[in-house]
């Protein structure tokens, strides 16, 4: 079956038939968007922001074999998979692919000119830095992304101010990725290997009772702590404190709302040595005490 062929310059074109769900804009004219996208099954389509960076975020799994090529940037043939986060830089027209499917979107349109005034990159992409902006595997931009898209779908006092902090600490963590990449090279910093990762992930699993110092993390990838260091942040574009920080978050979340949980108990769970470190933690990373989340998301 041939691909069906779109050719369309921004977001509302590429799915003609769809309003927004919620849309939302702050005084910098950055657009926000939550999407329920059908779509089609197969698809191709070419597609270029010429005024805005754009961010986009699967709120739920993005459809099989998602896929972007720069056009004019990478050779014609070369796809590189959509990950939950992509960035997409002004002014660069790609395609994009899929077997098709359903998903829900938070899209996030950026300014050009507010957001080079960050990454200072005067719209010149190279093909390694492009490489950076399919997959955003870093939690640290996922997890801020989750929180805007909760605070869109269910807003609470202050909104709009949280959502403004929320979106700034977006930006500085999409350019320290990107930053990242476009000062290192594969030569010189090495990634972890498949299986170094899941070793990680298997023991971030728990982290009741304590964190892993990098000597434990790095004696079970076989390598030394400073190393491990260098190795994650090159694979995931966050170092490991940050991962473990955004793990912290997201999991907290989690249990005070899935779960009658003192905070007392939470806190052991996810690592920390007092229910008081816990709580100046949340309140520091998301604005409000956990008493208060726990209370607001359930309507209290």
């Amino acid at each position: 079956m041939a691909l069906l062929q779109h050719t369309v310059a921004c977001f509302k074109e590429l799915i003609p038939p769809l309003d927004s769900d919620e849309i939302w804009t702050d005084r910098r004219g950055v657009l926000l968007e939550m999407k329920s996208v059908p779509w089609p099954s197969p698809w191709e389509c070419r597609t270029c922001y010429p005024d805005e960076h754009v961010i986009v975020y699967s709120v739920t799994p993005m459809p099989e074999r998602t896929e972007v090529n720069y056009e004019g940037v990478w050779p014609k043939n070369q796809f590189v998979a959509h990950g939950t986060v992509a960035f997409f830089p002004a002014g660069l027209p790609f395609v994009g692919r899929s077997v098709g499917g359903s998903n829900c979107l938070l899209r996030c349109g950026i300014p050009t000119n507010y957001f080079e005034e960050l990454i200072q990159l005067d719209g010149r992409w190279t093909a390694r830095q492009l490489m950076a902006t399919a997959d955003i595997t870093a939690l640290s931009v996922q997890s801020t992304l989750r929180r805007i898209a909760e605070e869109i779908v269910n807003p609470g006092l202050a909104s709009a101010l949280l959502i403004e902090g929320l979106i700034n600490t977006l930006l500085v963590d999409i350019t320290r990725h990107l930053d990242g990449w476009a000062h290192t090279t594969p030569e010189r910093v090495g990634k972890l290997a498949h299986w170094q990762m899941q070793r990680i992930e298997e023991r971030l699993e728990n982290l009741a009772g304590g964190l892993p110092n990098l000597e434990d993390l790095g004696d079970l990838c076989g390598i030394g702590s400073r190393q491990l260091m260098r190795a994650f942040q090159a694979t995931t574009g966050t170092t490991v404190y940050e991962h473990i920080r955004a793990l912290q978050l997201v999991r907290a979340r989690r249990l005070l709302v899935r779960s009658d949980l003192p905070l007392k108990q939470i806190a052991y769970e996810l690592g920390y040595a007092h229910a008081a470190s816990f709580s100046a933690a949340f309140r520091r990373e998301s604005g409000e005490t956990p008493g208060n989340f726990r209370r607001r998301q359930r309507g209290v």
